[in-house]
């Protein structure tokens, strides 16, 4: 009987701790959230590769995604509209470029902040 009591506490431990892990990646996520993200628009010849969803990366990190693309009917230029974390701030003259993530494929948008000290956003 002392064993059945046991275990059944061991297990409202873990439990109790699987119950405030959760709450905690919960709240984490909930605030990164709660940062707001801005648009910012790059244009380019082509975007091979680069569909609606696809990461923004700053030297490998993800800092947002490509929330839209189209055609300018004037330039006839792609445009991608970037979705990026209200924290990330970009000098004005920053570049945005197309990599590739591996040899199979993957590709993403590299941006490459300037030394401007004004700033995007």
């Amino acid at each position: 009987m002392k064993r059945g009591i046991a275990e059944t506490i061991w297990g409202g431990v873990v439990l109790g701790t699987a119950v405030l892990f959760a709450l905690y990646i919960y709240s984490v996520i909930g605030h990164k959230k709660q940062g707001g993200t801005y648009d910012v628009q790059a244009r380019f010849m082509a975007v091979d590769g680069i569909d609606q969803g696809a990461d923004v990366r700053i030297g490998g990190v993800k800092v947002g995604t490509v929330a839209k693309q189209f055609l300018d009917s004037e330039t006839f230029e792609a445009v991608l509209t970037l979705r990026l974390d209200a924290m990330v701030k970009l000098p004005i003259d920053s570049e945005a470029r197309i990599t590739s993530g591996s040899l199979i494929g993957g590709a993403y948008v590299q941006l490459v902040p300037g030394a401007s000290a004004d700033l995007i956003g």
